[in-house]
């Protein structure tokens, strides 16, 4: 047999055993086994029932029947590891004794192989109650088997009832009648009746709304046993999603709806896809005419589809567009047939089936009309304001020279023998006339600011004397009204400056003379002082306080309005155009300042304005030439050339010069100018700009072109005093500039200037000894000792030579700013020194390379070149006449 088999007697003793028990308890000869009790093998069955006197202990022994006992043990081997066993005992008699026959199976590997079931049917269990989602299983008669905790937790409301061996319909309805489903009570059967249908019959999933809100996918399908698997998966979020999507595109719906601009959006073959109510306005055809159709058959022109089409294709194949991302005016085609401009971006996407195009388009046919006509409108008004600033320009000549004529006269006529009520009346006459001039020129200078015509010089200058100037202007006004006039302005603040001085100063004249207008008591002080330091540029505060009438509160921000007075009454009084203070808050803007005021009514005013101010170089020399007495620094026997058509102007500016010493030849157009140039050396030409026959320009060229007095100083003497009106007389060859009208110191200073020193040889005399225009250095040297005497002459020719050498190397460069630097030390050393035609090329060169006048600048090196070396060699002259021996 198979199994093991062992006879037993009642003393429990083995009396026999079969080869497959030796195998079982692992003995190797029946002998090993015989003899031994059975509780030495079944431990298991000491202390038992069994009829067996080692195993019962005394007590009633189990009577065996007919058919025998089984149950299971744990046998123990030999070498004593244990083997469950199932045992079969049964009763026999041989002889007159009782023998029993124990038949033992090994149930070591049935063990293992219900462990290993018991273990695969907890895992089962363990990853069915581990699901995130609900499980269920229903056998054929659709009684509940299993189901894990997360379907009770779904049911909770019903969760007792979810018990195995329950039937689907009475768990679902006792659900229902709970509230377990939002389902209303009058509907509940034919709910039921609804869901019984889709359970016995599970198809597709279907959605379940639990009375918590939550919603479940329920997902149901048959077995192989006919019994049925369902889950329950919580899509309570996605639901979420679903809806705040529905919402983000019905809102993103309702923006495209509402956007002005129509939204177009196409696929990668050209088909519409979305056409905006907007887009229905810009072309006229509705989405329900073009969605699904080609989008170059409806709205692009003719002229276009061919350059659309092939531009689709080519983004198809190298992922590139022309017009992509970019705003672009074209052509589109309306349903009505005709053309309309839209103003078209493109942009592009990944679409789920291919790239998407989204068109943003704007109809701006008539936007285009208003540009066209706001254009010609544009276009008519800078022809307007520029008529404007001709016109000014024409009125400022025609004014400026017969009131030249009438100064003149009324000065030719002060310096007369006159009794005292006429010297009154000459004096009332010329103040009326340059009250009238003052008028004229704030009426321009509003005009250019207005126009936006003005620009600021950058030149140095001393900023202290400027504004000690205004200060020496007024000092006689506010004696006369017995006010007291001060002017503060600490060590500490700098002095060397570069920037216009002449709008500075306007802007500071302008403030003072309005504060001594105002003021009957009191006075009027001047402050500077730096607002913000910085090492270049630092911001400079200038602040004119008076004791006068003060300005009301609500008055102050119109005060700077042009034609705004305080008072009208008090104006009529004063006089003025109320435009003063519009074109100081102007300038003052201009230089990137603001001009600000504090004052109240009877209390005085303060207005402060502050600048920004570049500071010179610290080796910039300015050289402040003093007029005060014109007339005695005036150099005599100057032949002069008069070019002017107006014949007041001819008596004063003649008599005024022939008073000074002048030979004057006179020349009544620029005609006439040229031809007297061509006849005779004059030390100054003053030309007028506007003539008959020849302007003065076109005469100046002429000159300058000529082999006479192509060196000689021509000064425009004129009305015009515009933008631009300087530079274009210093590009046509003119060395200075002088407005009409012009006083007789202003005159006589300014060709005094120009013509410098004059001395007993000429010019041109490289070897002599030209005493008059080396004279300052000649009155240096004399004071001092040998050894000094030839430091200086030496130093001076390093000087000169290394300036004209960097004036030269800046030219080939071509480097401007080089240039402006060399001419600027070249002046300052020739200054120094009086040489004064050296001074004055270096000076003109200088001024032209300022103004940005590059080819006039570097055209005028060869005669700097030649200046400078006529000026070297007559110091080298002078050294020799001095006895001094110069080691260069």
């Amino acid at each position: 047999m198979l199994e093991g088999v062992l006879s037993i007697g009642t003393d429990g003793k083995i009396l026999s055993v079969n080869p497959a028990a030796c195998e079982m308890f692992g003995a190797k000869q029946p002998a090993e086994l015989v003899d031994l009790k059975i509780c030495d093998l079944l431990p298991d069955t000491e202390n038992s029932d069994l009829p067996f006197e080692c195993c019962n202990k005394g007590t009633q022994p189990l009577e065996i029947a007919a058919a025998g006992m089984r149950f299971e043990s744990i046998g123990k081997r030999m070498d004593g590891r244990e083997t469950p066993v199932e045992l079969s005992l049964t009763k026999s008699r041989s002889g007159s004794a009782n023998i029993y026959t124990a038949i033992l199976r090994d149930l070591t590997a049935q063990k293992a192989a219900a462990e290993k079931l018991k273990q695969a049917e907890t895992r089962l269990v363990d990853a069915i109650e581990s699901l995130p989602d609900g499980f269920v299983l229903y056998d054929a008669d659709d009684l509940l088997v299993l189901c894990n905790s997360k379907y009770k937790e779904f049911y909770n409301r019903s969760a007792d009832l979810i018990e195995p061996g329950k039937k689907f319909e009475d768990i679902i309805r006792g659900g229902a009648k709970r509230g377990q489903y939002q389902v209303s009570d009058h509907v509940l059967e034919e709910w039921v009746a609804l869901r019984m249908e889709r359970h016995r019959n599970p198809g597709a999933p279907m959605e379940q709304h639990l009375d918590d809100g939550r919603w479940l996918r329920v997902i149901e399908s048959r077995t192989s046993e006919g019994g049925l698997v369902g889950f329950r998966v919580d899509i309570t979020e996605l639901k979420k999603r679903e809806e705040e999507l529905r919402r983000s595109q019905d809102l993103l719906r309702n923006v495209v709806d509402a956007s002005f601009d129509g939204v177009i959006v196409m696929n990668g073959e050209g088909i519409v896809l979305d056409f905006s109510p907007a887009a229905e306005d810009v072309f006229g055809w509705s989405a329900n005419d073009i969605i699904g159709q080609k989008m170059s058959d409806y709205i692009i022109p003719e002229k276009y589809r061919q350059m659309h089409d092939s531009g689709l294709e080519r983004f198809l194949e190298t992922g590139e567009g022309p017009v992509l991302g970019k705003r672009i005016e074209i052509e589109g085609l309306h349903k009505e047939g005709h053309e309309i401009i839209v103003e078209l971006a493109i942009r592009n996407t990944k679409g789920a089936e291919g790239p998407l195009f989204l068109g943003y388009v704007r109809d701006i046919t008539e936007r285009k009309a208003a540009d066209a006509a706001l254009r010609d409108a544009k276009e008519k008004a800078e022809a307007a304001n520029e008529a404007k600033a001709k016109f000014l320009a024409m009125m400022s000549h025609e004014i400026r020279t017969p009131m030249n004529g009438v100064l003149g006269i009324l000065s030719l006529l002060r310096d007369t023998d006159l009794d005292p009520s006429q010297k009154t009346y000459v004096k009332t006459a010329r103040e009326s006339g340059r009250s009238l001039l003052e008028l004229i020129n704030d009426i321009l200078d509003f005009s250019k600011l207005e126009a936006g015509r003005m620009e600021l010089e950058h030149a140095p200058f001393r900023l202290n004397t400027l504004v000690k100037s205004v200060m020496d202007l007024f000092k006689p006004i506010a004696q006369d009204k017995g006010l007291g006039l001060f002017l503060n302005y600490p060590e500490d603040v700098p002095v060397l400056v570069v920037g216009d001085a002449g709008r500075l100063r306007q802007v500071v004249l302008n403030l003072v003379s309005n504060a001594i207008k105002f003021t009957e008591i009191g006075s009027v002080e001047v402050t500077v002082e730096i607002a913000s330091d910085d090492v270049r540029r630092p911001t400079f505060r200038f602040s004119v306080k008076d004791t006068g009438i003060g300005i009301p509160k609500d008055k102050h921000e119109s005060l700077f309005a042009e034609f705004v007075t305080v008072d009208s009454s008090y104006t009529k009084k004063q006089g003025g155009t109320g435009l003063g203070l519009a074109i100081c808050n102007q300038i003052t803007q201009l230089m990137g300042g603001e001009l600000t005021l504090e004052s109240l009514p009877g209390a005085g005013s303060t207005f402060h304005f502050a600048i920004p101010i570049e500071l010179a170089d610290d080796q910039t020399a300015i050289d402040e030439t003093s007029y005060e007495n014109p007339e005695t620094d005036f150099p005599e026997g100057l032949v002069i050339l008069l070019a002017e058509d107006n014949a007041t102007n001819q008596i004063v500016v003649s008599h005024t010069l022939e008073n000074a010493g002048c030979d004057i030849d006179i020349a009544n157009n620029g005609k006439e100018a040229v031809q007297a140039a061509q006849k005779r050396d004059y030390d100054c030409i003053l030309m007028d700009i506007s003539m008959p026959e020849m302007d003065g320009l076109e005469a100046s060229k002429l000159i300058k072109s000529g082999r006479r007095n192509a060196n000689t100083p021509i000064v425009a003497l004129t009305a015009y005093s515009l933008r631009g009106d300087r530079e274009r007389f210093i590009a046509a060859g003119m060395t200075d500039f002088l407005a009409k009208p012009v006083e007789k110191e202003d005159l006589l200073a300014c060709i005094s200037s120009n013509v410098g020193p004059r001395g007993d040889q000429g010019a041109d005399d490289i070897q002599g000894n030209d005493e008059s225009s080396l004279s300052a250095a000649r009155e240096i040297l004399s004071t001092m000792p040998e050894e000094l005497q030839k430091k200086l002459l030496t130093q001076f020719i390093e000087d000169t030579s290394k300036r004209r050498e960097a004036a030269k190397l800046a030219v080939e460069n071509d480097d401007l700013e080089k240039l402006e630097r060399a001419t600027h030390a070249l002046k300052s050393v020739a200054g120094t020194f009086g040489a004064g035609d050296l001074t004055n090329i270096a000076a003109a060169i200088n001024t032209l390379a300022r103004d940005n006048k590059s080819s006039a600048a570097m055209s005028r090196l060869d005669e700097l070149e030649e200046t400078c070396d006529r000026t070297l060699g007559e110091v080298k002259a002078l050294a020799d006449e001095m006895g001094i021996t110069l080691s260069i």
